[in-house]
């Protein structure tokens, strides 16, 4: 029988926030912060969870945090740094500024993962590379993609990869930019 790949989710935490203004991180909805939301999310669904970002800043949540090799460099430079790091051979990568994905998605995305390289979800609007379930293989084609001077996980979706796309629900790829869009995901 073999051995089931374990459940590992990293929560990308290393943007600036520059359209926000501030950390958004930290910030909160119903009294609970953006990152405790998927947090809690993750926990349910017995995923091991890791931070990507800065260590000073995030490492008191408890959690191994993987710093980027090249701060602010985005997120697939990010996912190059985590697949350093960890051992796996899938994990679900997410924005911690996405805190409305159901844990129904998440698991569906794990799921769905299993024969494919990259799995998506996607709307209207096409699929999405966050949040998403990047498998080992991809670690390759990461460093050709940034040799060529490309810095988008978008790139990723253009290989030869085994690409898996599910439905997406309807706020599970809301993201906060704004204090905007903060204040409407309050109301």
């Amino acid at each position: 029988m073999g051995r089931l790949s374990p459940r590992l989710a990293v929560i990308l935490v290393g943007g600036r926030s520059s359209r926000f203004g501030k950390d958004k991180v930290l910030e909160t909805i119903n009294g609970i912060t953006l990152i405790e939301i998927l947090i809690h999310k993750l926990q349910n669904l017995k995923f091991e969870i890791f931070l990507s970002g800065s260590l000073e800043k995030y490492g008191h949540f408890g959690f191994p945090v993987i710093e980027d090799k090249e701060p602010y460099a985005g997120p697939l430079c990010a996912l190059e740094s985590i697949w350093k790091k960890i051992k796996g051979n899938r994990i679900l990568l997410l924005a911690a500024d996405m805190p409305f994905i159901t844990e129904k998605t998440i698991e569906d995305l794990w799921q769905k993962s299993l024969k494919k390289d990259i799995t998506l979800l996607k709307d209207q609007q096409g699929p999405s590379p966050l949040p998403a379930v990047y498998s080992r293989k991809t670690e390759n084609f990461i460093k050709k993609i940034i040799r060529e001077g490309k810095r988008d996980l978008k790139s990723l979706w253009e290989t030869g990869l085994r690409r898996g796309t599910i439905n997406s629900e309807e706020k599970s790829l809301i993201n906060i930019n704004t204090e905007e869009d903060l204040r409407q995901c309050r109301e």
